[in-house]
């Protein structure tokens, strides 16, 4: 049975050569406002998302060029 294909995290702080390109930020150390902003961001990403309920349009997937 061939390996299942699992999507990549990839990590926003990483160059494409793998070269660490900033310092990811500790969770505490943001302001509580932007906590706060980036938390509803999230949730309201992940409803969103879960609301769809079928694969991605071709408008929402990374092409890597």
């Amino acid at each position: 049975m061939p390996p299942e294909h699992r999507p990549h995290q990839f990590d926003l702080f990483v160059s494409r050569d793998g070269a660490k390109i900033a310092r990811t930020p500790r969770w505490q150390a943001l302001p509580v406002e932007v906590r706060q902003v980036l938390t509803q961001l999230m949730a309201r990403l992940i409803l969103d998302h879960a609301d769809r309920g079928h694969a991605p349009d071709e408008d929402d997937v990374c092409h890597d060029s």
